[in-house]
């Protein structure tokens, strides 16, 4: 978990792969803005995700919930909103270990000012052996991750990277979400 500066926002989006116990989280930060509201934000982005994002998902790739958490974290409040909605791609999906892989493009440069989002529910049918996307897939899929970056603005948050740092963050605004042609695996890193 990143830390979170007062003013922030994390929220959580939540799936589970159908009839498994397999789940898949995307963690992405938010800054908050004049008249933010944080008794409705849970169940706006669980909305926004599941109406652009979800479009692009695989169907057994279920959207289980979305929980925020309100900084500093120190002193954090929890707001969750659960539901189950499905992704509108039809198809095999492929192993869930299999994400599409989104980045995070801000404005100002170097390693800490970018960051990536790992979208589970890849489609069989969306990518090749080698895992690379179907290209006329991949525009459309491009055109809601535009959708969700511009709807979740109207909530009066600003997609922004955290990091595990305590220090006061940099503002370091997200200002487009580009998917990337090759699909990515994630893995469990072991630390000895």
């Amino acid at each position: 978990m990143s830390y979170i500066p007062e003013g922030f926002i994390e929220a959580t989006f939540q799936h589970r792969l159908e009839d498994t116990n397999l789940v898949a989280d995307c963690v992405i930060g938010f800054r908050e803005l004049e008249d933010f509201d944080f008794s409705t934000i849970a169940g706006d982005l669980f909305n926004d995700w599941n109406s652009t994002v979800g479009n692009f998902q695989n169907e057994k790739c279920i959207l289980t919930g979305v929980r925020v958490v309100r900084g500093p974290s120190e002193t954090a409040v929890i707001s969750d909103f659960g539901g189950s909605d499905s992704g509108d791609d039809t198809g095999s999906p492929a192993t869930f270990n299999t994400a599409y892989l989104v980045r995070k493009n801000t404005l100002l440069g170097g390693r800490a000012n970018r960051g990536r989002i790992f979208v589970p529910g890849v489609g069989e049918n969306r990518v090749d052996g080698a895992g690379v996307l179907d290209g006329t897939f991949k525009t459309a899929a491009q055109g809601d991750l535009d959708d969700f970056l511009a709807t979740t603005a109207t909530h009066n948050v600003q997609m922004c990277v955290l990091h595990s740092t305590s220090a006061i963050p940099v503002l370091n605004a997200v200002v487009s979400l580009t998917l990337q042609d090759v699909a990515a695996t994630q893995r469990d890193r072991m630390r000895r």
